[in-house]
Order: C-alpha cells, then structure tokens, then sequence
C-alpha cells in the first residue's frame, strides 16, 4: 500500500487527510435506499454506457453535458428525444455523425478536451450552455480524467441537478502524491450533491484497508442537495 512505502520513506501524510479519505470512500458506497426502485436505466446496458437516472427527474432535465464520445450515444440520443439540449466534448475521436445529421438543432459537439482555460483545444465546462443555471446533466466516463474535471475550483457543479460519473483509480486517495488533490475534487462534489446510488464497476479490483472494503472503479449517482 502506498502509505505503508511512504511511511517507510519519511514521507509525511496527515492523519487528518487518511480520515478524509475514508470517509469519502464510505459516503461513495452509501446511496438512498429508496431510489433504488425509482431508477430509468438510460444506455445500452451489453456495454459500458447504460446509467441510471431518478424516473421522476427524467422530464426535468432539459440539457446534458457529456465529456468523452464513445462507440454509442445511446444515452445521449435518450435525451436528444426528449428535446434537450446536448453537448458532446471530445477531441474527434468518435464523431456522431448520425447524431449530428438527426438533431442538428440541438446537438452540440465540441472537438475539444474539457480543462482550465478556453483555447484552440480546451474548453472550460462553465463556457458549454453558460446561459444555463438550472435542470442540466453533466454525465462523466473519461476513463480517469474526470478527477481534472472535478478538481478545478472554477467549475460551477450547482448548475447540475443530476451528476453521473464512474471514477477511476479510488486506491489514489491513499497515494501521499495524489491525496490532496483528489480529496480536494471529492470535497467540491459532496459540497453541492448527495450520493443517492453507486455501484462497483463490472471489471474492477478491490481494495481493503482498515476494514473498508471498496473497488477501485466505481459509478456513481448524485443530485443536488438543494433538491432534498
């Protein structure tokens, strides 16, 4: 384990932030009971892509976000048939051509990877829909990236009433070089949102450490609080 090498170094790591970091690993296991039989699988659920979403949030949303375009939009195409507006981020590697062609009006993709400024190959998330404050998506599966996301400061997750994101490589809220950061990207979603379901990823290992049990890939449902 990393802290066991650290400590072997004399590298320091705070007792404080091994706390934190368990904690979260708890919150991220724990979800609301009773959304369990409330949920409308979106995706196409032989692949990785199917997510679940709050039946009764569904119709509320009116615009998704949806960094990293894979071998099927199912989910995003879900969306696109209720009429909301839909942004796919990605640096061309899979372009939704026949999404482009049939929703032209509302689909918007951005050949771009999200990051901190707006330049000729970043986009920041507050510039995609920043005329929109309310009722929005934001879906992540980015295959690890998604703790760069989480971790800008600047990125206004309130806009979100509904966040997906299947996060990668949790046995790194142990590591002493990554611990701050990703402790720091945890506390900026648990400030706005709730857990309210998660489950292990199919193919992930698992990790034990002072008798917590938890994988290393995990997906997760969260809501805004304000919505409680």
């Amino acid at each position: 384990m990393y802290i066991s090498v650290a400590l072997r170094r004399g590298i320091s790591i705070k007792t404080e932030d091994i706390s934190k970091s368990l904690f979260y690993l708890k919150q991220l296991m724990l979800f609301d009971e009773k959304y369990i039989n409330e949920l409308t699988w979106i995706g196409d659920s032989h692949i990785d892509g199917s997510y679940p979403v709050p039946t009764s949030m569904v119709s509320q949303i009116k615009w998704l976000i949806s960094p990293g375009v894979g071998h099927t939009s199912v989910f995003e195409e879900y969306f696109l048939k209720l009429g909301c507006k839909v942004a796919m981020i990605d640096e061309q590697r899979f372009f939704p051509h026949g999404l482009a062609h049939k929703y032209e009006s509302q689909l918007t993709y951005i050949p771009k990877y999200l990051g901190i400024y707006d330049s000729d190959n970043e986009i920041q998330l507050n510039s995609i829909f920043p005329d929109k404050a309310e009722h929005g998506c934001l879906q992540i599966d980015i295959e690890g990236g998604e703790w760069h996301i989480l971790g800008l400061q600047q990125n206004n997750f309130d806009r979100f009433d509904i966040i997906l994101v299947e996060l990668h490589g949790l046995h790194e809220l142990l590591n002493p070089s990554l611990i701050t950061q990703r402790l720091s990207a945890l506390g900026t979603l648990f400030a706005s949102h709730k857990v309210v379901w998660s489950q292990p990823n199919r193919i992930t290992f698992w990790i034990r450490y002072k008798g917590i049990r938890f994988p290393d890939v995990i997906e997760v449902l969260f809501i805004k609080k304000s919505l409680f």
